[in-house]
């Protein structure tokens, strides 16, 4: 297994935070991303928990998945839910 880990410092955190922010982020935005983390994990065979929510804390999306296993998500929005 490759070694990901990175160090960065709190500046360059916080200015990722400040920099990397969606022009605007709906349920359909969350399962984009998702689906992308996803497959980037699963291209490098790392095992990933993803969970993602809206600013009012409405769940729109998680995973877990492991390399070896099929994928295990549970993905509910606030217009309904789907498995």
């Amino acid at each position: 297994m490759t070694n990901l880990s990175a160090t960065f410092s709190i500046e360059q955190l916080e200015s990722q935070e400040d920099t990397l922010v969606f022009p605007s982020f709906k349920e359909d935005t969350a399962l984009e991303l998702g689906d992308a983390l996803v497959a980037a994990a699963r291209s490098r065979s790392a095992p990933v928990v993803i969970d993602i929510r809206t600013a009012e804390f409405n769940e729109a999306g998680s995973c877990c998945a492991e390399p070896q296993d099929s994928l295990r998500s549970t993905t509910t929005a606030t217009s309904g839910a789907v498995s």
